[in-house]
């Protein structure tokens, strides 16, 4: 409404700028308080992701084996274990040895969080100087454009088979009575071939390559694009026909990936989007 008295005009305005100006740095003060309750967030969310990869690093050490961590796609894995996580989009850097491994996390925004052997849990990084990280490029590439096996006994991808199976040679010739038995899918079985490939290189693949190779291929796209979904939204599991040292020497450089559903079903699981309850 408007008002013809100059002064109280004057006035009002006078005291709706005091008002917005109050207005305006709350606004201003709760919007700090905001961010810096995110970042606290963000640096909580980010020294438990990098306690529970070091707890998962320690377990796999003290077993015997030789883990690796990378980030890819919402989750860290372990060798091939999988840990959701909680920080949006961090590089994991990791520093590979049972007496002195060190993890290094860094957010989107720069903030380094880190865990070593020697030292535990550190704001900032435990990177040893010189060091370089691991790095997935240095294990052997695969080929992905493979659609049958032929060390594998000549498995398809799309084949049905009677038995689940992780089979490992360690003969260099499989032998016939470690063959599966493949069936058609319209009968009861217990595992269908989504995924094959070569793997690359001279280098005998070791621990660390199997469960990157495992992680890349059976985990990977070629599971979201046989299933429909991603392997971590799936109720599904899979096993690997993989070379031990031995074979890989004498020819044997391919690996399959085994859907199952960890017993037996009729029909393909092509397209079946089976998803996680």
């Amino acid at each position: 409404m408007r008002d013809d008295d100059s002064g109280g005009s004057s006035r009002r305005i006078g005291r709706g700028i005091a008002i917005a100006f109050i207005f305006l740095a709350l606004a201003v003060g709760g919007a700090a308080a905001v961010f810096l309750f995110i970042l606290g967030g963000e640096a909580s969310s980010a020294r438990a992701d990098v306690a529970a990869i070091a707890e998962e690093v320690e377990a796999q050490y003290a077993a015997g084996d030789d883990p690796f961590v990378i980030y890819d796609s919402g989750a860290y894995s372990i060798g091939v274990t999988i840990l959701g996580a909680t920080v949006e989009d961090p590089t994991i850097d990791f520093y590979p040895g049972a007496d002195d491994y060190c993890i290094v996390l860094t957010t989107s925004g720069g903030s380094e969080y880190s865990y070593s052997a020697a030292e535990g849990a550190q704001d900032g990084s435990c990177a040893p100087a010189g060091a370089a990280p691991f790095d997935p490029e240095d294990v052997g590439a695969l080929d992905t454009s493979l659609t049958s096996s032929e060390y594998w006994f000549g498995l398809s991808i799309g084949d049905c088979l009677l038995d689940d199976t992780s089979i490992i040679s360690t003969t260099g010739e499989p032998s016939p009575l470690m063959a599966p038995t493949v069936v058609a899918c319209s009968e009861s079985h217990a595992g269908e071939v989504y995924a094959i490939a070569g793997i690359e290189g001279e280098e005998t693949p070791d621990d660390a390559a199997f469960r990157l190779h495992t992680h890349e291929l059976c985990e990977g796209a070629a599971f979201t694009s046989y299933v429909g979904i991603p392997y971590l939204d799936s109720d599904l599991y899979y096993s690997v026909l993989y070379p031990t040292g031995e074979t890989f020497e004498v020819g044997a450089d391919e690996m399959v990936c085994i859907l199952t559903t960890g017993g037996s079903t009729t029909g393909s699981l092509r397209d079946s989007a089976v998803a996680e309850e």
